[in-house]
């Protein structure tokens, strides 16, 4: 049965090749197809396998590779030996009994043994069976009989290992097959004058362990070399590790970064094999120190067992994982678990702690049932802590206190409408709004006459249920929300449409009294983002101008050419011309003059000039020159070295003379061409915020907000240990960072009771948190959300609300999948995160993103909340720099009532076309997973596959591309044994749609990587190789998620892969952190002008404006990066984030801090005069002109009067509002 598998697994590899010939499908015959893999090709008569394979060679055969044999050749049918077969016992019996044949040796301590030769050997994994349920009979496990490196003797789940091959004794030659044994020894451990340990390696058989015999290793069989090369590269390395332990002490993983390079490299670097050997693992070696820790340990303890303590074990090795201590719970209560099912199984589980105010949040949704309510009972006095907030009070800066603006309407002047009145109409019964509230509400920016009469000019006031809110619980019923929605193209509202008008708090919080309604944020339609109040929002979008963007010499710009953005840098003094135009230089691309080789984001400064329209200019860019030394020897930092992730770019070359030679080596004179982008490693400028990373996992998410540059982690927690070794391991500062391996729940109540100083955050220290909370209870592949681990994990996302609502940070991001938005209104998971952060006073903002976008080869959405504090800049939506693939449809996180679809796919120009799965991994080398890949250690497979699945996979063509085990079915390819074998009772496995035994599409993106690659799993992901036969190996996903090359993962493969799977892309994760740097800076900005806000209170607007322009950015005269950057801020702050400067800001900030009440509240608003444009994370998504709704009925306000007088400046409105 054995044998005859391995044949058919052999022909069926050669099968498979023979009808792929180069990039062209040969049609098989129409006969060969269905079930009956044993039909001739001419006739329905039956023939034999051989008769198939006969006809089969009389077709061309050409770019064919002959699959290397997988099994040894006495696995074979028909294998005959070249010497006659003996068994072991009868070999050592002569040689025992033969004292003229036996070879005796000394070893370091004096103790003799035996050996013979073993040469043309093949070493193989044992025979073993399982037992198969469906047809109850025995069938090979997993990797059974396949050829075996020797290395992985120690590794996962290996007893014994078999060899065949020739005994040498003397001039006796004997051939054995099918020896078990399990026993190695290695030589030249501890010889320092030694650079390698040659042919000193030898196995011990179980017959020969009883003979005192050992078999020194020779030559391999042919077949066999290609398994023992990597063994021997990893036998030095377990000499070396061994010697470099031997004499050092206290090593950890951090050694063999590039200190275990240098003193290898000292102390045989005269030897040209050692040489060879470094140059094959590079000069990081702790990525194969960590993917090979179990056979490292195993070579060192049988040494010595005092090479067990060196902490590198504890840091690497899977089953000793312990250089992060594991936490356990104390104190808690039987209240806090609850019984938890699991199948069959019933058992307590800790509830998911939340805050009261979380818990009052999330309390009616069907996995409410795990939430344990605790209440903080620390002291919550802000005053001694840093301005971020706390619990029950507004996140953000408490040096400005904004009151609110009072609109209280007069009972005797209620048919009276003003400019700032706030009104109700009749809602529109005609409005493809779906809520049936009786009126809308509206804030009057302006009145205008019409042949009609009085026509209202409107921002409309959404209820929260009118937007992303949808109709879950929202904390505060009487919160209204002023949006970019006017009236302007709608029919007229005349003012005798008016029923009556509120009384409205603008600016005011949920504390605010005598009022029906209060606003404190303005919310942006089609874009899921609400941001803080401000003047110049009371204006209508369609009346304000927008500024042009300034520039300065040397910008570097992206300017749309053909549909595709390309870098160009602006030339100083040709700014603006008749046409509109602008001169450029050209920034080459290194590949378009034919490196193919370079990187996508590699550029060379050229000499070449273009007008551009100033329409084509899309963005801002970064570029930064670098040296080849910097290029070869990897210092090219994040993000530059990204492939163009966020817009950052590199240049290495000029060619500013178009020589005949090409580019050159960058001049001195070239370098102030440009105004660099901004450097990654210089610390000096403003200090980054205090992170905090729950759920932090391998650590992917964190790594890629803090190489933005405006965040540095000083807590991370997660329970998962191998996880939380591998953020250590890639963790360059780790004595900067607290580590807690345990559980979110019990961090946070240790938070919540003052403990756990020293590694524990407590108030007041945390600035910034990032969360991935657990997806299986949202995500549409898993099919048991309902059960009971499914609801817990939903749950866990109200512990991220939590540490939101204690700690008050100011800004968070969070990431899901986009199940999370799924589900109806009154059922929405995602809509109540956003109730609830709201309720807190952040800004959010929802995103849909698409790991694509930003130069991830993976298809990978995800739901993104970004939030800010109050007083903040809001982090901006990332810009997609890669484009979608052609099989892209329209995507979105849901509908709001207004009919508009939220955080939607859009479609824009990019500088880079979107990254393949081909592509991304070109470079790897070709494997069948079943050998090691020495520069790449994580190039394996972290599942096991029997020789039924492993010919399953063969026998699914590569061309054309997608294919699968139905398609191949179809056409006849699919051996008997793998028909009998696939479930076809499985509904999802025998559907058209299946994804089950699925090709990855070269040229299209890789599917999700999961927790684990399920080949068989119909709803999961295609997890197969486009054009070898075998999964995905692990290096592979690493690729997929952005896991860069040079970064550790800890733990078995199977764990590999999981936390792979559980990690945030690193492309999306390094794009939302540079555009948390983008408002990191801009805070900058505004703090330098509000620290100085309190000496000028009484200086008139205009002048402190012209001022800061004039004094503060004086771009003429800082140049460089310092230039742009500032200049960047100042106009960020000029545009549309000037609240905290205006007259009504000044004079309330004067009346507060000589502690009185105002009487009188003024606003400032700008004239038709001053110009402004939107914030710069609004994109250009276009939004619904209808008319908003109100929320639910509401009783009739009763209108009161009110009294207004006006004094007009000439750039400026102030308009006073005295209550009667």
């Amino acid at each position: 049965m054995v044998s005859h598998l391995i044949g058919l697994s052999e022909h069926v590899e050669a099968f498979s090749d023979r009808i792929n010939i180069g990039d062209h499908q040969l049609t098989p015959n129409k006969h060969l197809r269905k079930r009956k893999r044993t039909q001739c090709l001419d006739d329905d008569t039956p023939c034999s396998d051989t008769e198939i394979t006969t006809r089969a060679i009389e077709v061309p055969l050409s770019h064919i590779r002959p699959p290397p044999l997988a099994f040894p050749k006495s696995a074979y049918s028909g294998f005959l030996p070249s010497i006659n077969l003996s068994t072991e016992t009868s070999v050592l019996r002569e040689i025992l009994a033969d004292e003229r044949r036996q070879s005796s040796a000394a070893s370091e301590d004096g103790e003799s043994f035996s050996e013979a030769i073993l040469d043309g050997f093949s070493i193989y994994r044992a025979h073993q069976t399982r037992s198969q349920k469906k047809h109850k009979r025995p069938v090979e496990s997993s990797q059974a009989n396949e050829l075996v490196s020797l290395h992985e003797i120690n590794e996962w789940n290996v007893g014994v290992f078999c060899f065949d091959g020739v005994i040498i004794d003397g001039e006796k030659k004997r051939y054995v097959q099918n020896v078990p044994f399990r026993t190695l020894a290695i030589g030249g451990y501890k010889e320092l004058d030694r650079p390698t340990v040659g042919d000193e390696v030898w196995i011990q058989s179980f017959q020969g362990r009883k003979a005192g015999i050992w078999y020194r290793l020779r030559t391999p069989a042919p077949e066999y070399q290609r398994f023992h090369e990597p063994f021997l590269w990893m036998a030095d390395l377990a000499k070396h590790v061994v010697d470099y332990l031997h004499i050092h002490w206290q090593v950890t993983l951090k050694h063999f970064r590039e200190l275990f390079h240098t003193w290898v490299h000292c102390q045989y670097g005269s030897s040209a094999q050692v040489c060879k050997w470094l140059d094959c693992g590079g000069k990081d070696f702790r990525r194969i120190v960590a993917a090979h820790a179990n056979f490292l340990f195993c070579q060192a303890s049988q040494v010595d067992n005092k090479l067990e303590d060196h902490p590198v074990w504890k840091e690497s090795h899977p089953r000793f994982l312990d250089a992060v201590k594991e936490q356990v719970e104390q104190g808690t209560t039987s209240d806090m678990y609850t019984l938890s099912t699991r199948g069959s199984k019933v058992s307590p589980r800790r509830k998911t702690t939340v805050t009261p105010y979380v818990y009052n949040c999330f309390s009616h949704l069907t996995w409410a049932k795990f939430l344990y309510c605790q209440t903080p009972t620390i002291s919550l006095d802000l005053k001694s802590s840093k301005p971020i907030g706390g619990p029950g009070s507004p996140p953000g800066l408490s040096k400005l206190h904004v009151n609110a603006q009072l609109n209280s309407p007069s009972e005797t002047e209620s048919k009276v409408i003003r400019k700032g009145d706030v009104v109700a109409v009749p809602r529109d019964k005609q409005s493809s709004w779906k809520t049936n509230d009786a009126h809308w509400y509206g804030y009057v920016h302006g009145i205008k006459d019409s042949s009609k009469g009085s026509s209202l000019e409107l921002l409309w006031l959404y209820r929260p249920s009118d937007t992303e809110c949808r109709r879950m619980h929202y904390p505060f019923a009487n919160e209204l929300f002023l949006s970019d929605h006017c009236n302007c193209g709608d029919p007229p509202i005349l003012v005798d449409e008016v029923t009556h008008k509120s009384r409205v708090a603008f600016f005011g919080t949920p504390d605010t009294k005598d009022v029906d309604f209060f606003v404190r944020q303005k919310y942006i339609q089609g874009d899921g983002a609400w941001v803080s109040l401000k003047d110049s929002d009371f204006r209508c979008k369609c009346h304000k101008k927008e500024q042009a963007t300034k520039y300065l010499a040397g910008d570097t710009l992206l300017v749309r050419v053909l549909g595709i953005l390309e870098p160009v840098v602006f030339i100083k003094g040709m700014d603006h011309d008749s046409d509109g135009k602008f001169s450029v230089r050209r920034l080459i691309r290194r590949r378009d003059r034919g490196h193919m080789d370079a990187e996508a984001n590699e550029l060379i400064l050229s000499n070449k000039f273009q007008l551009v329209n100033r329409a084509d200019v899309h963005r801002k860019c970064y570029v930064r020159f670098y040296t080849e030394e910097d290029k070869a020897c990897r210092k090219i930092p994040a993000p530059y070295c990204r492939r163009g992730t966020a817009d950052h770019f590199y240049i290495i070359l000029e060619d500013l003379n178009d020589s005949e030679l090409g580019p050159e080596t960058l001049t001195t004179t070239s370098l102030k061409l440009i105004n660099q982008g901004w450097d990654p490693l210089d610390t000096s400028s403003r200090p980054p915020m205090q992170g905090l990373d729950l759920y932090c996992g391998g650590g992917n998410f964190g790594r890629g907000l803090e190489e933005g540059g405006a965040v540095k982690y000083q807590w991370a927690v997660d329970w998962c240990s191998e996880a939380i070794h591998t953020y250590k391991a890639n963790t360059i500062d780790q004595d900067a960072i607290r580590l807690f391996r345990g559980s979110v729940n019990d961090y946070l109540t240790q938070a919540m009771q003052g403990k756990g100083r020293g590694i524990v955050a407590q108030l007041g220290e945390v600035e910034f948190i990032s969360a991935g909370s657990p997806c299986p209870g949202f995500s549409t592949s898993n099919p048991n959300k309902a059960n009971d681990k499914g609801l817990f994990d939903a749950s866990m996302v109200a512990s991220v609300v939590s540490f939101v609502d204690f700690y008050r940070p100011r800004y968070t991001v969070m990431e899901n999948v986009k199940g999370m938005a799924s589900g109806q209104d009154t059922n929405n998971v995602l809509a109540q995160v956003i109730c609830a952060l709201l309720g807190m006073g952040y800004q959010v903002r929802t995103s849909g993103l698409d790991a694509w976008n930003f130069g991830s080869p993976q298809g990978r959405s995800r739901a993104i909340i970004s939030i800010a504090a109050p007083g903040m800049e809001p982090m901006p939506e990332p810009p997609h720099t890669h484009s979608h693939p052609e099989t892209v449809t329209s995507a979105s996180l849901g509908k709001t009532p207004n009919g508009l679809y939220s955080g939607s796919r859009y479609t824009s120009p990019t500088p880079f076309s979107y990254i393949s799965a081909a592509e991304a991994t070109k470079d790897l080398p070709e494997t069948d997973g079943r050998t090691s890949c020495i520069p790449y250690p994580d190039h394996r497979m972290s599942i096991a596959l029997s020789t039924l699945h492993r010919g399953c996979i063969a026998s699914i063509p590569r061309f054309p591309a997608g294919g699968s085990f139905l398609s191949a079915f179809a056409k006849g390819y699919m051996p008997q044994a793998q028909i009998d074998d696939y479930p076809w009772d499985n509904p999802i496995g025998a559907s058209k749609g299946t994804k089950a035994w699925k090709r990855v599409r070269g040229v299209g993106l890789i599917p999700t990587i999961m927790t684990r690659p399920r080949p068989w799993d119909g709803a999961g992901s295609s997890c197969l190789h486009w054009d070898q036969h075998r999964v995905l190996t692990i290096m592979e996903a690493r690729r997929a998620q952005g896991f860069p090359d040079h970064e550790v993962l800890i733990g078995s493969p199977s764990e590999q892969w999981k936390i792979i799977g559980n990690s945030v892309d690193r492309s999306v994760a390094l794009a939302l952190g540079l555009s948390l740097r983008t408002a990191w800076l801009a805070n900058a900005a505004k703090e330098t002008v509000t620290a100085s806000h309190e000496n000028i209170v009484t200086r008139d607007i205009d002048e402190l404006l012209l001022d800061r322009s004039r004094k503060t950015f004086r771009p003429d005269v800082i140049e460089g990066e310092a230039a742009s950057s500032l200049w960047q801020s100042a106009d960020t702050l000029h545009s549309s984030r000037f609240s905290v400067t205006t007259s009504r800001a000044t004079s309330i900030a004067a009346s507060t801090s000589a502690g009185g009440l105002l009487s009188e509240e003024s606003i400032i608003e700008e004239t038709a005069s001053e110009t402004c444009h939107q914030s710069s994370f609004q994109n250009s998504r276009e939004a619904s002109h209808e008319r908003p709704p109100s929320h639910e009925s509401h009783p009739t306000l009763q209108p009161s009067k009110v009294s207004i007088r006006e004094t007009t400046t000439s750039k400026i409105t102030v308009t006073y509002y005295n209550p009667s």
